[in-house]
């Protein structure tokens, strides 16, 4: 029986399989969790911690080599459910193929991380990026055209003011999704805010 810091437990039977009656269904195991943690960082301005949690959620992350994919023992190409993190199991994923988790470290990475919200039919942008990233590219394509998006964070800051320009001109608030069979460019720089919060990571 393995007891987890937060109070739950599961048993691990001898070969580590994963089954109804050997791993009892809590909040506490699933992945879920850890991507919530994830997105609460990113909305405190956190990328750098946020962008670690997806890296760990991350099966590619935990496959690199023969010797991790072995290890990992699931799929390197699928998000798992859970991945064990008391022995003998550390770093063991389990039970693949499961959208809950898939869906909740997708947006992590591309709504919380990246910051690219649909909100009624139109695109908010408000990224919490890693500082060593320096800004990103994206591509959206839709049935009435497509957005060429440039984040950029020159002062590496990673999350603050967003500066927008669509097509070269100044655009306050969310971007409209074409509709005209045309490519918009979307050009966005991230500045300072006056007043920085803590950092979380001190606060957590």
């Amino acid at each position: 029986m393995e007891h987890s810091p937060a109070g739950g437990s599961r048993s691990c039977p001898a070969g580590g399989g994963r089954g109804a009656s050997t791993f009892p269904e809590t909040g506490g195991q699933y992945s879920h969790a850890a991507a919530w943690l994830g997105h609460a960082f990113a909305r405190l301005g956190e990328g750098d911690e946020a962008a670690r949690i997806f890296s760990f959620l991350n099966p590619a992350s935990h496959a690199s080599t023969r010797t991790e994919a072995n290890h990992y023992r699931v799929e390197p190409y699928a998000v798992a459910a859970d991945i064990a993190s008391v022995d003998p199991h550390t770093g063991r994923g389990g039970w693949t193929w499961y959208t809950g988790a898939a869906a909740w470290t997708w947006r992590l990475g591309v709504e919380a991380i990246l910051g690219l919200k649909m909100r009624c039919g139109q695109l908010a942008i408000d990224p919490a990026l890693p500082k060593g990233w320096g800004g990103f590219k994206a591509e959206i394509r839709t049935s009435g055209g497509t957005l060429n998006i440039a984040v950029k964070d020159p002062g590496r800051i990673g999350h603050g003011r967003v500066e927008i320009k669509v097509d070269g001109k100044a655009h306050s608030g969310p971007v409209a999704l074409p509709g005209d069979g045309k490519m918009h460019k979307v050009e966005v720089r991230l500045r300072p805010i006056s007043a920085r919060r803590p950092k979380a990571a001190a606060r957590i």
